[in-house]
């Protein structure tokens, strides 16, 4: 265990879909670099080797390469070994609760992670996460043994706002790394939508919709649930496709190369559409 004085503040555990986010969406300056150390924040090795096998898998230009690469070392100060939860048995109790059937991945190990932090420092511990997946797995054990909260990228960037004085995190800097968060879970899904659009300006005849009903309603599906915020059906159109292989080729590619759960899941972007209308209408209280 890390060697403190006094009483940590801010607790913090980071997943890789987070940490990731924050290496592409961050300013030249490294700004939201610099913000999280006023986090106390620990990650698990698993972790930290997902973020260095799945960093580079977006394409960005030369530039953002080398601040990635730059930054990505620095993670290593935040490294906590947890060997020992293979012996005590908390791994196997957290699997019994959660009824966990996966391998050992970050999720679970952080959660472990998070448990123990939050008894030897006596207080709460922020797990952040886009894997919803994972927030729903883990999110009644974090409530019933009071570790404390699994949010997102969302909260986290909000949190890290709300931790300084506007001079500091002015409020436009935030709508601006907000929108960019967007456009990072956005890129795939866009190109989903522009492939069932592309798909059904070519073949859409009456004859073809009446002889492919369930076919038309996904491509419908996946084009109203990325375009209205109020509307669930982007996954389910994704879910026909991902039974329903060889229709359309370029969805075939996409859904082959990335994980649906953690990269496509809308809600995220629904949430940040909700956060900038509010945010135009209301302030978020910093410090004064």
């Amino acid at each position: 265990m890390k060697s403190l004085v006094g009483k940590m503040n801010n607790i913090t555990i980071l997943d890789a879909c987070t940490i990731i986010n924050i290496l592409h969406i961050d300013d030249e300056d490294d700004f939201l670099f610099k913000q999280m150390k006023q986090l106390d924040i620990f990650l698990p090795p698993v972790i930290l080797e997902e973020v260095d096998k799945n960093r580079r898998k977006k394409q960005v230009d030369e530039s953002k390469e080398h601040q990635i690469d730059r930054n990505f070392p620095q993670l290593y100060a935040y490294n906590e070994n947890i060997d020992d939860y293979e012996k005590d048995g908390t791994l196997e109790l957290i699997k019994e609760f959660t009824e966990h059937t996966k391998k050992e991945n970050g999720e679970l190990l952080a959660t472990a992670l998070a448990l123990k932090l939050s008894r030897e420092w006596n207080t709460k511990v922020s797990f952040y996460t886009d894997d919803f997946p994972a927030q729903k797995e883990f999110a009644d054990y974090f409530g019933f043994q009071q570790i404390g909260q699994i949010q997102d990228s969302v909260d986290l960037l909000i949190f890290l706002y709300r931790l300084n004085k506007p001079d500091v995190f002015p409020k436009q800097k935030l709508q601006q790394y907000l929108s960019m968060l967007s456009a990072e879970y956005n890129l795939v899904s866009k190109k989903i939508v522009d492939a069932t659009e592309e798909y059904k300006q070519k073949h859409a005849s009456l004859q073809n919709k009446k002889q492919n009903k369930d076919l038309y309603f996904a491509i419908d599906a996946i084009i109203q649930g990325f375009y209205n915020v109020d509307s669930n059906s982007f996954k389910k159109g994704i879910d026909f496709f991902k039974t329903h292989t060889r229709i359309i080729k370029e969805i075939d590619e996409i859904i082959g190369n990335y994980s649906f759960d953690n990269v496509w899941n809308m809600e995220i972007c629904k949430k940040i559409r909700c956060v900038l209308s509010y945010m135009n209408k209301y302030d978020i209280i910093q410090l004064s």
